[in-house]
């Protein structure tokens, strides 16, 4: 699909510009997104298939290379793809507290 063409395409170009600097990257992959009741069932269900599809195929990429992947989609989802609430400040961004699992995943990414 497109979408995984462009996720593969986004890699590579990391590993391209990557490859004489040796740089260690880490990639933070989508949170879940949070379910919004003035959006369509059908709209709300594509967003979060579409951000299920990003984070697996950019899982997928991420293996294939010596970059880490910084999982939050697992941390933020409720189970059913959307957001638990606890690490959004609002309906978009994720709050201050979702740092401090960030810094824990980098922690045991070493």
């Amino acid at each position: 699909s497109n979408s995984l063409a462009t996720v593969i395409a986004y890699v590579e170009w990391f590993v391209e510009l990557n490859k004489t600097t040796k740089h260690d990257l880490y990639f933070l992959n989508v949170p879940a997104p949070t379910y919004q009741s003035e959006n369509s069932r059908e709209l709300n269900r594509l967003v979060q298939t579409t951000v299920s599809q990003f984070n697996a195929a950019l899982s997928v990429e991420i293996q294939n290379t010596r970059f880490v992947l910084v999982d939050i989609y697992e941390t933020t989802n409720d189970g059913s793809g959307f957001s638990n609430k606890r690490f959004h400040l609002d309906q978009v961004h994720l709050s201050p507290s979702a740092l401090s699992v960030i810094e824990k995943k980098l922690n045991n990414a070493d």
